[in-house]
């Protein structure tokens, strides 16, 4: 990140830190006070907080699902969209992508994103599997991919400061930034 006339050097919290993909909450078995008292502890090395995120993909056996298996995108045909394959993640290896058209999914994601940054203290946000939210599906909203992938990543990027003032970044992976 720069700011001004410095330059930070980053420490990131890497994939394994969240239940599972699409509940991205704090695994407590390996962080068991969370992450403010960790962003802090970065803070004063001299460090930005970094965390690691893949905000469109979802595992189908995760609370999110469950709760809200309307979120996840499917085909014409009603199958869920793969968005991919790691065999530590998902039924069988697959995971899949939530459909961004719908409102309360980028609700929720901003919300998300507000609490990473503002709760958890995290100002360097990795978001990686981005091409989830292009891939072709029977949306909600009827337009074109690439308008909802749009709107999803000018949403969850919006944040350029925290509420005390301090400079976001963002690092994309995986599609267009």
């Amino acid at each position: 990140i720069t700011d001004g006339n410095f330059s930070s050097r980053i420490f990131q919290i890497d994939d394994g830190w969240e239940k599972s993909l699409g509940d991205w909450q704090i695994r407590e078995d390996s962080f068991p006070d969370g992450f403010k008292e960790i962003t802090s502890k970065i803070e004063e090395k001299n460090f930005i907080p970094g965390l690691w995120i893949a905000p469109f993909i979802i595992d189908s056996r995760s609370e999110t699902a469950k709760l809200h298996s309307d979120w996840l995108l499917r085909d014409k045909n009603g199958k869920l969209v793969p968005a991919g394959y790691n065999p530590l993640w998902g039924k069988n290896g697959t995971f899949y992508c939530l459909d961004l058209s719908r409102d309360e999914v980028i609700s929720h994601l901003d919300n998300l994103m507000n609490t990473i940054i503002n709760s958890w203290g995290f100002r360097y946000i990795k978001l990686d599997f981005l091409y989830a939210g292009m891939l072709y599906g029977d949306y909600a909203q009827k337009t074109a991919s690439y308008k909802i992938y749009s709107r999803a990543i000018k949403i969850l990027t919006s944040r350029t400061q925290t509420t005390s003032g301090s400079p976001v970044a963002y690092l994309g992976c995986g599609a267009p930034f």
